[in-house]
């Protein structure tokens, strides 16, 4: 049954902000379920008549495991009033959340710290007393122990440990209980003795990037020297696909992928098959002997391709001017339908990946003295549209067109192809529709295809929009008016418009009417 409400329910056009629907369900495991046990899940969308539209496949995973912590205390980090302590925690399912200190006194349990999310804990002691601690790990899914289901092994215990003395040459202070210097500005070392800053690694500067299998990809691989000299650097980069091709000169042995600092910035590579690769980059130098490491990623997609085809011809306008009539279609190949499932079938199969490719169409009229655009998105498999556009040249002069299709995945990755084609010939049976009322006509048949207030062959009947009596219903009171390109709703006689209704009004009216006899001429 149609609803009361014809709004209700209804699905605008998707316009990024409104036209998104969603559906939102909570489904409870069995008990008896496994631990690392995957619930599959999926849905198709119906619209009207039309063939079901599959969701992509989304996954949850049963996580049971119990995360464990192991604490320690940092050795020499004891000091009078404070030590730091080591919590290596782990978990096979949804990974650790936090993990909470209790702490022991005298057979009583409290709560010490809660929330803890680093590895590396300072805790305070007060001198000359120790401290017992629980640690409690609790993951992502709300797994974890009591503090009196812990062993006992677990238990830390933090002592407060006497200052030792240091010396600092001089040059620099004690810290706080670990026995180190911290040196004045100026000098270094652990004893600061030394005048000379300490030698520092190289920095590293790295950029992945996205393309597609058999063309050429850039990415950047640089470093710069802190200390010594830039000619000691050199860059080894590893994980490459085995098949793998390079730009002329640079030098690939064994895996890896060797720079000196002259080939140091953008580098042109193609791959020669789809998927996610990390890369692993190094980088060293030579005369300090200093090293750091770094890491990218670059996201491969199977080749797209599409045919693109443009028909268009010449209409006569007004005072000498043309309209192009064109029709235009496009389609994706099968194998490049679905570029994002072959990557899911290549091990990428990650969800931020799976979006929908989508495609822009835009004829424009290559000519300085205009700026005419048509923008219009379509479906990813094929699609074909039609209109008019005015031509920038008189009627019977040839023109240039330019069609672009625009293919964009994940928002980044752009492909695009162009056709360009000199629009020269009539219009076969076109020429007789009224252009003012026409929104385009078909070149191949001559068919006129009207705007929606406009009908007849060749769109110059108005539409009455008024044989439908309920037209203006919506406000009491009131007749249609049928117009040229439309209709007006205007109040009956003695009527008068206010506030959006028709109201009767109170003047009176009075009329002579006048009775002619007929006259018959014999």
């Amino acid at each position: 049954f149609a609803p009361s409400d014809p709004i209700v329910g209804f699905l605008p056009p998707n316009n990024g902000t409104t036209g998104q629907g969603f559906v939102t369900f909570t489904a409870v495991p069995l008990e008896e379920a496994l631990d690392a046990t995957t619930i599959n899940a999926n849905a198709s969308i119906y619209f009207d008549q039309n063939d079901p539209i599959d969701t992509p496949n989304i996954f949850n995973t049963i996580d049971k495991a119990i995360p464990t912590v192991n604490g320690s205390v940092v050795p020499r980090t004891e000091s009078a009033e404070s030590a730091i302590i080591r919590l290596r925690s782990e978990d096979d399912g949804s990974g650790v959340k936090q993990v909470d200190l209790y702490r022991l006194d005298n057979g009583t349990i409290s709560l010490y710290a809660q929330g803890i999310r680093k590895e590396m804990v300072l805790i305070s002691v007060n001198v000359g007393e120790s401290m017992f601690l629980v640690p409690v790990p609790i993951d992502n899914v709300g797994n974890s122990i009591t503090h009196w289901e812990t062993d006992e092994t677990a238990t830390i215990v933090v002592t407060s440990t006497l200052e030792k003395h240091c010396n600092c040459s001089g040059n620099g202070n004690c810290s706080i209980g670990l026995s180190t210097c911290i040196c004045n500005d100026g000098f270094y070392g652990a004893n600061c003795k030394s005048t000379t800053p300490p030698l520092e690694p190289p920095s590293l500067s790295l950029r992945g990037s996205s393309g597609f299998v058999d063309e050429p990809l850039q990415i950047k691989v640089d470093a710069k020297n802190i200390s010594g000299s830039l000619e000691h650097l050199q860059i080894s980069v590893s994980g490459f696909q085995s098949d793998t091709l390079f730009e002329d000169g640079l030098q690939y042995i064994d895996g890896v992928l060797c720079l000196n600092s002259s080939q140091f910035g953008t580098l042109n590579i193609t791959f020669k098959r789809p998927g996610e690769i990390n890369l692993n980059v190094t980088v060293h130098q030579s005369d300090i002997n200093k090293t750091r490491f770094g890491q990218m990623t670059v996201l491969i997609y199977p080749t797209i391709s599409a045919n693109l085809a443009f028909e268009g011809c010449l209409n006569a306008a007004e005072r000498d001017t043309a309209i192009i009539a064109f029709n235009i279609s496009a389609k994706l190949p099968k194998e490049s339908h679905n570029a994002t499932d072959k990557l899911n079938l290549q091990g990428i199969g990650l969800v931020k990946y799976q979006r929908a490719v989508n495609i822009e169409v835009q004829p424009a009229i290559m000519n300085d003295i205009s700026d005419i655009r048509h923008i219009k998105e379509y479906r990813i498999d094929s699609y074909e549209t039609g209109g008019n556009i005015p031509s920038p040249v008189p009627y019977g002069e040839p023109v240039e067109v330019r069609t672009t299709l625009l293919i964009t995945i994940d928002d980044t990755l752009r492909k695009e192809f162009n056709l360009r084609q000199e629009v020269n010939r009539v219009c076969q049976g076109c020429t007789q529709c009224d252009t003012n009322h026409t929104a385009y006509c078909d070149t191949s048949d001559g068919v006129c295809h009207c705007k929606p207030t406009w009908t007849g062959t060749v769109c110059s009947d108005d539409v009455n929009e008024c044989v439908d009596i309920g037209v203006c219903s919506a406000v009491p009171n009131t007749g249609c008016f049928n117009l040229d390109g439309g209709y007006e709703c205007s109040c009956f006689r003695n009527y008068v418009k206010e506030n959006g209704s028709c109201i009767l009004t109170t003047q009176e009216f009075s009329a002579d009417i006048t009775t002619a006899k007929p006259t018959v001429d014999f």
